[in-house]
């Protein structure tokens, strides 16, 4: 396996959707759409890089975020917008990303522990308003970039906490397994991400497992045929007929599994099996998801015994073990919901 793909662009959109796109009727869409795949390519040798680059301040047991505005450039970080302890500026993009960056600080602190994304204090760098029209957000390694949507078939990125801290995870990924970003271990990589920045959103706003709505990208899609980007809880669901884009290919069981070249081998698609498992066993252990479940899921994800090239039959016996010693009477319910989804 080339492991350079360990630190790949891992982008919240699928480039499935943004292909479709690229084919569509509308010359304006299928404009931003190819301008997005193109830039999304060329920053991965960026992130190659920067993935490889150890942070050059640390703060220990502080967050400390800081925003840029790109100001629709592509040159990062760009112009300071907002500092740690500033008030807000006005800006929504800013001040959101801003906000975001803070609920993922706070979820990964209080419930884990965790000292910010590398767990040795690092700063939380974002850049916002990233090129024009610019549809999808990303970490690129080192930093958050955003970009506005194009405001036809999607909204600004940093509106949905989730996204936030999703793209924030797969910072955390990085530091802590370096999940290879092809495969099953790629989709246990966008797995995580998901799984954590649902559990951000709903620390946020204080939601229990059975409350949850288990979505990811709530609103960022515009149209009305979209419930989100994805649905953790029911796989192939969050959107259907969106004009340009088609139906949700995300499957539920391991029997449907996609099995391709494109998306690095499906790790956007895939996802939603391992997703499906988490958030069935959330619901059924009760309370808040990022007690058990959570718990059990950052152990196996920072605790040096994921393998990065990990299958979903390895992460599967690793979550049993994590389960046995975290909350035992809860194996059974982790066991069934690794079992219906086809994963034995």
């Amino acid at each position: 396996m080339n492991t350079r793909v360990r630190h790949c662009v891992c982008s919240i959109v699928p480039p499935h959707m943004l292909r479709k796109l690229a084919e569509s009727d509308d010359p304006q869409l299928r404009k931003k759409a190819t301008d997005t795949l193109n830039l999304t390519a060329q920053l991965r040798g960026q992130r190659q890089f920067l993935g490889l680059v150890a942070p050059a301040r640390l703060t220990p047991g502080a967050l400390t975020r800081t925003v840029y505005n790109a100001n629709s450039q592509q040159n990062l970080p760009g112009t300071l917008a907002r500092s740690e302890g500033q008030a807000a500026t006005g800006d929504t993009a800013t001040d959101q990303a801003y906000d975001g960056a803070g609920a993922t600080w706070d979820l990964y602190r209080t419930v884990f522990g965790r000292d910010s994304i590398d767990n040795a204090g690092m700063p939380i760098e974002s850049s916002t308003h990233y090129g024009t029209g610019y549809d999808n957000a990303f970490w690129n390694g080192s930093q958050m970039v955003y970009g506005d949507g194009d405001g036809t078939v999607f909204h600004n990125f940093t509106g949905a906490v989730d996204v936030i801290g999703h793209e924030l995870t797969h910072g955390v990924t990085q530091s802590a397994s370096g999940l290879v970003y092809h495969g099953e271990s790629g989709a246990l990589n966008e797995h995580l991400s998901d799984v954590f920045g649902s559990l951000v959103k709903q620390y946020t706003n204080h939601q229990s497992a059975a409350s949850a709505d288990w979505l990811i990208g709530q609103g960022v899609l515009i149209s009305p045929n979209a419930r989100a980007l994805r649905d953790m809880r029911n796989p192939g669901t969050a959107y259907r007929n969106v004009p340009g884009i088609g139906d949700d290919p995300q499957p539920d069981n391991y029997a449907n599994l996609y099995t391709g070249t494109f998306d690095n081998g499906g790790v956007h698609i895939n996802s939603g099996i391992p997703n499906k498992v988490f958030a069935s066993y959330a619901v059924a252990c009760g309370g808040n998801a990022w007690d058990t479940a959570g718990k059990v899921w950052y152990r196996v994800a920072t605790g040096g015994s994921l393998p990065a090239t990990a299958t979903f039959s390895q992460f599967k016996q690793l979550t049993v073990q994590g389960a046995t010693a975290i909350a035992p009477g809860s194996v059974a319910a982790l066991t069934a919901a690794w079992n219906a989804v086809g994963v034995s």
